[in-house]
């Protein structure tokens, strides 16, 4: 199917599988490429496949969804994952970040929710449920409070940010894009994309969720911003 978004499946029921497909089945622009019931099995399939886009269950068989994703991430960068849970439990949320996974939703969101999901992500966006996002800026709530760290989120040493390289992750957090940043501050965006990268780099991540995630623990920026960045899409 030309033009299409490639989907892989992920989960330990078969009728759930069965059922996530019939919904996507009727998108134009989405192409279901195949399942896997274990995670094992996934990475296995995934490497072979290369889906744009896994839709993957935290609770599998055999490996983990989050170790799943891990490894899947380190094998294929391009390849983009959402997690899909019945549990909002917040000591996966950030762990699940951490591992790479672009999205996180929970199995009773709305269809129309999950396709938004799948074309964000597939254009190299992230988004989290409102639910998710609520409960991520709890943990970060009563870490501002406490002065300690969430839960699923240790001590690192970073590296020391520039004061430019503040200015753009403060924007990031904003949820601009890489063109809207450069024209804020007059610069290219290839600059831009340079100081994406260092930033990346000297906070030990791999993509603007995370970057913002280390970003309101380390207090670099402030947790309003935080919410702005993992609920604007969901504002739409």
């Amino acid at each position: 199917m030309k033009n299409s978004t490639r989907i892989f499946i992920v989960d330990d029921q078969l009728f759930f599988i069965e059922g996530l497909k019939r919904v996507l089945e009727k998108e134009p622009d989405i192409e279901v490429i195949g399942y896997a019931l274990n995670g094992n099995d996934a990475i296995r399939k995934i490497g072979e496949t290369l889906p744009d886009v896994v839709l993957m269950d935290i609770t599998l068989p055999a490996l983990d969804g989050i170790k799943a994703t891990r490894l899947i991430r380190k094998q294929n960068p391009g390849v983009q994952v959402i997690m899909l849970t019945i549990a909002d439990d917040p000591n996966a949320v950030i762990p699940a970040i951490k591992a790479g996974a672009m999205g996180y939703l929970l199995k009773d969101e709305s269809p129309q929710q999950l396709l938004r999901a799948i074309r964000s992500i597939s254009q190299g966006e992230a988004l989290l449920s409102s639910r998710i996002a609520s409960i991520l800026l709890k943990e970060f709530r009563e870490f501002y409070e406490k002065d300690e760290t969430p839960q699923g989120l240790e001590e690192k040493v970073y590296d020391h940010l520039t004061p430019r390289e503040i200015e753009v992750l403060n924007w990031v957090a904003d949820g601009l894009s890489n063109k809207e940043i450069a024209q804020k501050l007059s610069i290219t965006e290839r600059t831009i994309k340079n100081h994406i990268s260092n930033i990346f780099q000297k906070l030990h991540v791999n993509d603007r969720t995370h970057a913002v995630v280390v970003a309101m623990q380390q207090k670099l920026i402030g947790i309003k911003k935080g919410k702005e960045m993992v609920t604007k899409s969901l504002q739409s």
